[in-house]
């Protein structure tokens, strides 16, 4: 997270800007400053002299004043937002497009609190934009986790903090570990669906992915599934790792030629009298792809093997075009409470003296059933 060095640095340029210090006013005294924001003399002369430093106050005749010159900048009411950017129009109907809806939700919050918000391009970020936005007065910055390796976003987050403006996460990030952050819990996610199934009588329960990389939110989500297999007595089945194809372009044989592939690794997994009778997939619309597979297999999606899906966005799957049964229950990530709780923290970090929030808040999903585990509306042409 920012230091307390950031927050008084932060808090000071607040008060400057809304006018409780005029120009040429004197500032509080190093041990009032410390004993109103909770941090020591030390931090609050670092801090003074930063601002020094950046002109907004001056040290002449003994005392620190305001400086005689200050502009309010267009980005002193603006909260910028960073997600990743790829060609898929951005459409808040698809909750699964996550960073960039959770983002959108988020940014309503705060213009509900008189805030502006604003969205960063990496191409200007490229062209070392970044020093530029970070020295003009921005309020915060929030930025999504799978960001926070990029080079021009790590130069970026350093010049905002030189400059005491706030940064929160959106996500599980390595490189930002310490910030403030709102994430899913998918170790939790992962648990209450494995209880949900050993509930209604599966035992030999095993999680399908089909992926081309491995994230920390996805070994959080086996660890989930490790932990309740093993708390309910049960051995924990490998991994059954599913290789992703690479142009998946939403037709019919990009659908089938990965069911296919999954049906190849599913085959040594579902032999019947010793095989799997629940398999948990990555999303809801890989559970539709499992679903086919198991057919190839002779196997029943939902009868003898049933499926499990997460993030709820089966009723948007494109993948029901091709296959009529699906996840027979999911997981709801709560998307909306999540952007509800990154506000509220963006909102607490701007100002030092609001109440504090947690820096780190996981937000627990919920297990959804699906009625049938079937498409709402039959799908013509689907195999029965």
């Amino acid at each position: 997270m920012a230091g307390p060095r950031s927050l008084v640095i932060a808090h000071l340029r607040q008060c400057i800007e809304a006018g409780r210090f005029q120009p040429g006013d004197g500032l509080p005294s190093e041990r009032v400053l410390a004993t109103e924001l909770g941090v020591s003399r030390v931090t609050v002369r670092s801090a003074l002299a930063e601002l020094q430093e950046q002109g907004w106050i001056d040290a002449g005749g003994g005392r620190r004043r305001v400086g005689r010159v200050q502009r309010r900048t267009a980005l002193a009411t603006c909260i910028a937002v960073l997600s990743a950017a790829d060609s898929e129009i951005f459409d808040a109907g698809k909750p699964w497009v996550e960073d960039r809806y959770i983002m959108a939700l988020a940014a309503s919050v705060l213009e509900q609190h008189g805030y502006h918000t604003i969205s960063l391009s990496m191409p200007a970020l490229r062209q070392d934009a970044g020093a530029a936005i970070a020295g003009d007065g921005l309020r915060a910055l929030v930025v999504a986790a799978n960001m926070c390796d990029q080079p021009e976003v790590v130069r970026l987050i350093a010049d905002l903090d030189r400059c005491g403006t706030p940064v929160v996460v959106y996500g599980s990030s390595a490189a930002q570990a310490s910030r403030p952050a709102v994430l899913a819990d998918h170790h939790a996610g992962a648990r209450a669906l494995v209880e949900w199934l050993l509930a209604r009588g599966r035992r030999r329960i095993a999680c399908a992915w089909m992926r081309s990389t491995d994230k920390d939110w996805m070994r959080e989500r086996q660890a989930g599934y490790l932990a309740a297999m093993r708390e309910a007595g049960l051995e924990p089945l490998p991994l059954i790792d599913i290789p992703k194809i690479t142009d998946d372009d939403g037709s019919a044989v990009a659908f089938e030629r990965q069911a296919r592939l999954a049906a190849g690794y599913l085959a040594e997994h579902m032999r019947v009298g010793a095989g799997v009778d629940a398999l948990m997939a990555l999303n809801d619309p890989q559970a539709i792809c499992l679903a086919s597979a198991c057919r190839k297999l002779g196997f029943a999606p939902n009868a003898d093997v049933w499926l499990a899906g997460y993030d709820r966005s089966y009723p948007f799957a494109r993948e029901w075009a091709f296959e009529s049964c699906g996840p027979l229950v999911t997981v709801d990530k709560d998307n909306a409470g999540m952007a509800r709780r990154l506000a509220e923290l963006v909102l607490s970090a701007i100002d030092p003296l609001a109440p504090r929030q947690p820096e780190r808040i996981a937000c627990r999903p919920i297990v959804v059933p699906v009625e049938g585990g079937m498409h709402p509306q039959p799908v013509a042409g689907s195999p029965q």
